[in-house]
């Protein structure tokens, strides 16, 4: 099964993309650019690569629905998804597919993370994702299970 990666964007931008005075503007649709163009490049030479990026839409300036999501042009297999609460959007999604994809949730949530795995879902930090690492994923989803704060920032 072709895996599909559900990106808690906002997350993903405060672990991953911003440092610092980035911060105070989190919101802004610069900083949500350079969330979907961080996922894009970390696409490139991966086999059938493929992303949502999954915005809340409160605070948001990307114009594409709950219902669909918006392809991004130059980068194929990513889509821009916006919802009222990302969450449970991914939630939802991972209970949709259950079964019929190989679902990574890609979030330092862990609470998001154990409501997708109710539904089939793994759970992959944003920086083991964001390493670029070569079967970061596929260890990740060998190992047994921790305790929460077992594994640091996994």
């Amino acid at each position: 099964m072709r895996p599909l990666y559900l990106i808690d964007a906002y997350n993903f931008l405060h672990a991953v993309v911003l440092k610092g005075r980035d911060r105070a503007n989190w919101w802004s649709c610069e900083n949500q650019a350079r969330v979907v163009s961080a996922v894009a490049a970390l696409g490139v030479g991966r086999e059938a690569f493929e992303a949502w990026v999954v915005f809340d839409r409160r605070g948001t300036t990307l114009d594409a629905s709950a219902s669909g999501g918006a392809p991004v042009g130059a980068a194929p297999g990513i889509e821009v998804h916006s919802a009222a609460d990302a969450d449970d959007y991914i939630v939802a999604r991972c209970a949709e597919l259950s079964g019929r994809r190989d679902l990574w949730v890609v979030s330092a949530d862990r609470s998001l993370g154990d409501r997708a795995r109710r539904h089939g879902a793994r759970r992959l930090s944003p920086w083991a994702f964001a390493s670029g690492e070569p079967g970061a994923a596929q260890r990740l989803s060998s190992a047994s299970p921790s305790p929460p704060g077992a594994a640091g920032r996994e």
